[in-house]
């Protein structure tokens, strides 16, 4: 949990007793709301609950000004942009596919759909003028808090990809869990949101390992059958041995390398092999902060 609201603001709007943007302007319709919204709550958590509907009343008062210039009404605004020729719309998602409500590990995931399909959903897009949706991918795998974490590596190697590629959660300033690239989890990303690129992000926090290894299926537990998608029982997922493919480091800093040809023989082949499981190119690599 992030702390930052997102469930309860969520819960409200499968009740359909939320707040809506424009029903901020609107000061006695929104003075109404939310003081039945705190009541509510107030009614559920009793004195665990510490809020001021009057202080929060007073807030919006200069709120209001604040926020006016930055409303609009979203599916006018989008479709003018979508149907001017001349315009791009780019989209930046905020949450991995596996936080996702209906596709990700649930129930350790967020409220919303945080891939292609929240993006249509969220901004009334029309799917048809799409015309590329990419992939930030790591050249490991981090998650924050709970959740299964098949290729999480709890030794000396998980240590140094936390710690030299510097992962903490943004939100929360949690230590982010830290592992080998799992391209099963990736491929069923590749599956719901049909990236059509991806770019291939701190490829230089392996410079130094030896070895690094790739996850490209699961074990069945009892009969050893590979399983090459990501199951949806994740007890059942929980008790599957992850198979990998161990690929030579390189282990020398790329922080330097601007273009893929100048790039040590070995990155390339990690990079090779991740475009041939997937079968998406990997258009951008990340070899440094800068």
């Amino acid at each position: 949990m992030t702390g930052r609201g997102i469930g309860p603001s969520y819960f409200s709007k499968a009740a359909r007793n939320g707040i809506r943007i424009h029903e901020i302007f609107n000061e006695a319709r929104f003075e109404e709301k939310l003081r039945i919204l705190a009541a509510g709550y107030k009614k559920r958590f009793g004195d665990l609950l510490e809020y001021n509907v009057e202080d929060e009343l007073k807030k919006f008062q200069g709120w209001r000004e604040k926020l006016a210039p930055h409303c609009v009404d979203a599916v006018t605004f989008i479709k003018a942009a979508q149907d001017d020729s001349s315009k791009k719309i780019l989209i930046e998602s905020a949450n991995a596919l596996m936080l996702d409500v209906d596709y990700g590990t649930y129930p350790y995931v967020t409220s919303s759909n945080t891939g292609l399909g929240g993006a249509i959903t969220g901004l009334a897009l029309n799917p048809t003028k799409i015309k590329e949706v990419i992939g930030v991918v790591k050249g490991y795998t981090t998650r924050v808090g709970a959740g299964i974490f098949k290729t999480e590596d709890l030794g000396e190697a998980g240590t140094k990809l936390q710690e030299i590629g510097r992962e903490w959660g943004v939100s929360t300033g949690r230590r982010r869990r830290c592992g080998w690239l799992d391209l099963a989890v990736l491929k069923y990303s590749c599956a719901v949101n049909h990236y059509t690129a991806l770019n291939l992000t701190k490829l230089d926090i392996l410079d130094t390992f030896p070895v690094s290894q790739v996850a490209v299926a699961y074990k069945d537990p009892e009969t050893g059958d590979l399983i090459d998608y990501f199951p949806a029982d994740l007890e059942y997922l929980e008790k599957c041995e992850v198979v990998y493919e161990n690929f030579k480091g390189w282990q020398t800093p790329i922080t330097s390398v601007k273009k893929y040809e100048d790039l040590p023989k070995e990155a390339k082949e990690y990079i090779q092999y991740i475009e041939k499981f997937l079968g998406v190119p990997i258009r951008w690599i990340g070899t440094g902060r800068k």
